[in-house]
């Protein structure tokens, strides 16, 4: 993936935090990518290191309504909140378990039984 399509995507996978605090984000993924560069790592080594743009969405997605029912004590945004973390969890869940279960498989499929 390049810088162009992991900025591209992370700002479609933003739609629904407000501009300017998108453009902060974004900015702050620029960022990324000049210290990269100056560091003298190339775009797909930058990309993967940053992670995948999804979970980083996800994760300022939570954050962002995290905040807005902190100051919004109200009961829209703190339902917006609660179903930001539980996406993250479910996501997050997704990515840990399953390659432990896969990991688990293959490990009961070709790695012989201990003795008894």
């Amino acid at each position: 993936m390049t810088k162009a399509e992991f900025l591209d995507e992370l700002e479609h996978l933003l739609a629904g935090i407000p501009a300017q605090d998108r453009q902060e984000i974004m900015a702050d993924y620029e960022e990324h990518f000049a210290i990269g560069r100056i560091q003298g790592k190339s775009e797909a080594e930058i990309v993967l290191a940053l992670g995948s743009p999804r979970l980083i969405a996800k994760e300022m997605n939570v954050h962002y309504h995290l905040k807005q029912a902190a100051e919004k004590t109200n009961f829209g945004s703190t339902m917006r909140a609660v179903y930001a973390s539980v996406g993250l969890g479910f996501f997050n869940l997704a990515f840990v378990l399953g390659p432990f279960v896969a990991l688990c498989a293959v490990w009961w499929l070709f790695l012989p039984l201990p003795p008894f």
